[in-house]
């Protein structure tokens, strides 16, 4: 159990991060650090899709977790989307990337995860354009 983090196309624009239902903050811990790490294995933007579908509830210290997290995101860091969050979590994270300032990445929230490739590919051709 814990949380993973996999390369989720082969051109590696895009890191998923599937949490499990039991995950503590050294498992979320351990997630920022091989996120920093794989983003740091390619040179274009990266976007993020969390997933918590099937998470279990937030362990206690998440904010400030969320904060120190925030303050590592590598410079290649795209959008963030985060699947299937309940509304508490949903408020904790926009809250506390509030208090972390506006060059924290910018999150999304969104049901499913035919969603969030939805919104990721829209974003992307946005940006292609002229």
């Amino acid at each position: 159990m814990g949380i993973r983090a996999i390369w989720d196309n082969d051109n590696k624009t895009l890191v998923r991060h599937i949490y499990e239902s039991r995950w503590s903050l050294e498992d979320y811990y351990s997630l920022i650090d091989r996120h920093v790490a794989m983003l740091a294995e390619v040179d274009h933007e990266v976007d993020i899709i969390n997933d918590l579908r099937e998470a279990g509830p937030l362990p206690a210290g998440m904010a400030s977790a969320i904060k120190w997290a925030a303050r590592k995101a590598p410079a290649n860091e795209g959008i963030n989307v985060i699947v299937g969050a309940n509304q508490f979590v949903k408020s904790l994270i926009d809250t506390v990337n509030k208090v972390a300032g506006p060059d924290v990445t910018a999150v999304t929230h969104v049901s499913t995860l035919e969603e969030a490739y939805a919104l990721i590919a829209e974003r992307r051709a946005q940006a292609s354009r002229p």
